[in-house]
């Protein structure tokens, strides 16, 4: 794996990854946030619940493909994340 200090393109991977990983943590916040009975209820009815997974879905495929091009720049190991790719993609497929 090449040294953060190697030049500016490692500089600006290893940028990229962290703020995508942020960017990821954020997603899952947001995801993970209790919802009332009321509030599911109209995401049920207006299927605006399963539109806004969809949407965070597709946004995190776009950071992992980023994540995943940045570690192939410095190369790092990106194995996991190419199976998170992977079960992301299976999930909007299905």
């Amino acid at each position: 794996m090449k040294s953060i200090l190697e030049n500016s393109e490692c500089f600006e991977a290893y940028a990229r990854i962290d703020f995508c990983y942020g960017m990821l943590d954020e997603i899952m916040k947001e995801l993970s946030n209790p919802i009332s009975p009321i509030e599911r209820m109209i995401d049920n009815a207006t299927g605006h619940g399963l539109n806004s997974v969809t949407k965070h879905r597709v946004d995190a495929i776009k950071l992992v493909e980023e994540i995943i091009r940045s570690k192939k720049i410095i190369e790092a190991d990106y194995s996991v994340d190419s199976q998170t790719l992977d079960r992301l993609n299976d999930k909007i497929i299905s």
